[in-house]
């Protein structure tokens, strides 16, 4: 392993060397710059999707240098990773009436005003909420017969 050591150390003064083009040449070696390493050779990309996973509540692009992460429903990229939104904050008043608590990803109401209950993620009147809930019985039986019919 020393002889390895050795050559390489030797390898640049043996061979008038120089860093890659783009990088900078330190005391350790070759500075590639933020999204690449320097592998004694040239600038390699890091594919920051497999090495840091940063993107833990979304899906990861590794691009040439740098990533970008596609957040999930709920969560915004904030140039790092996907954070959770705060949709009571983001959307003040989303509740209608009622109290707003947000979790991770989502948000949940707490419809406290009379005549009001949970549905559409807000707060409506007890009434328009029955209407709702049957048309998504009825889509939902509409949606089993056509599946079967295929």
């Amino acid at each position: 392993m020393f002889k390895t050591l050795l050559v390489i150390a030797l390898l640049p003064v043996a061979y008038s060397w120089s860093c890659p083009e783009g990088s900078i040449e330190t005391v350790d070696g070759c500075d590639c710059g933020t999204g690449f390493w320097y592998d004694g050779l040239s600038c390699v990309d890091i594919n920051e999707c497999q090495l840091y996973k940063p993107c833990q509540q979304g899906f990861c692009v590794n691009y040439v240098g740098t990533y970008d992460c596609i957040c999930d429903d709920g969560f915004e990229y904030d140039g790092n990773t996907c954070l959770d939104i705060d949709e009571c904050v983001e959307d003040f008043g989303i509740c209608r009436g009622g109290q707003c608590f947000n979790l991770v990803g989502t948000y949940w109401c707490n419809c406290t005003m009379e005549g009001t209950a949970p549905c559409l993620q807000t707060c409506l009147p007890q009434e328009q909420c029955d209407v709702y809930e049957r048309m998504q019985e009825q889509l939902n039986d509409v949606t089993q017969v056509f599946n079967n019919d295929l």
